[in-house]
């Protein structure tokens, strides 16, 4: 594009959407993530949630051009992993952990509300987040309604348990 081209007007449209900047307490760490609240086209007020995950070296703000989307049926949220974006940082990082501030963060924005949802959530995740995103669903089955894994190939929980193994170590801490 060059520097006369504007951008499409959905990009444009979908970057000015309304949404909240909020943050989540867990384990000592303020997680960040960002919400975008349904406008439904549906008669319904019963609500429905995504939550989507970014990968290695991305945060919540990557999907600020996508989320808006999926707002004429569904409650988003985009939430920045310790040690990424706006959150906090710790002195060890690890998928479970990981794991625990995606839930914490749709718990905060009322995704497991049962009086007020109409399903349980779906995870989006790209790259790094297709762990996250199998970890959560792992540590916390029934949680989630189902996911939709990105660029990344999916492989049997065995891989992830020795991922976890081989990478926490190496993830540097923040001193």
């Amino acid at each position: 594009m060059s520097q006369e081209e504007s951008p499409p007007q959905w990009f444009s449209d979908n970057i000015s959407a309304p949404c909240e900047s909020k943050f989540v307490d867990v384990h000592d760490c303020a997680i960040h993530y960002l919400c975008w609240r349904a406008k439904p086209i549906t008669t319904t007020s019963l609500r429905a949630g995504i939550i989507f995950v970014h990968g290695n070296g991305a945060h919540a703000h990557w999907w600020s051009f996508i989320a808006p989307f999926f707002t004429k049926e569904y409650d988003c949220i985009a939430v920045s992993n310790s040690g990424s974006g706006q959150s906090g940082w710790r002195d060890k990082y690890s998928f479970t952990m990981w794991a625990e501030e995606l839930r914490a963060a749709a718990q905060d924005a009322g995704f497991f509300d049962e009086e007020s949802i109409r399903c349980k959530p779906i995870v989006v995740a790209h790259s790094l987040g297709v762990f996250v995103a199998l970890g959560l669903a792992q540590r916390f089955p029934g949680l989630l309604c189902g996911l939709v894994l990105l660029d990344e190939v999916p492989r049997p929980l065995q891989y992830i348990e020795k991922m976890k193994r081989v990478f926490t170590p190496l993830i540097p801490a923040r001193k």
